[in-house]
């Protein structure tokens, strides 16, 4: 393995000691799994990130319908009338 100076937490570590025995293609398998894994994560979390304006309005509409009386319950659930 020949990283350059690169700090990793042990597990890592150990992870990296584990995909090396395989063969090259079952290592490029895994190293496929890891980086869409990894860009998935970068997805959702800008995606999350832009729906926290939406998600604020959207909060501050149910709270404003509640507070004008326009939010009733019904069989436990929050119906708008």
């Amino acid at each position: 393995m020949s990283f350059l100076h690169v700090t990793v937490t042990k597990l890592l570590e150990q992870a990296f000691s584990q995909v090396e025995k395989p063969p090259a293609s079952e290592q490029d398998a895994v190293a496929a799994i890891v980086i869409e894994e990894l860009a998935s994560e970068q997805r959702w979390s800008e995606s999350f990130a832009k729906s926290q304006d939406v998600l604020a309005k959207l909060g501050e509409k149910a709270l404003a319908e509640h507070v004008d009386g326009l939010c009733v319950l019904r069989r436990g659930r929050g119906v708008t009338r």
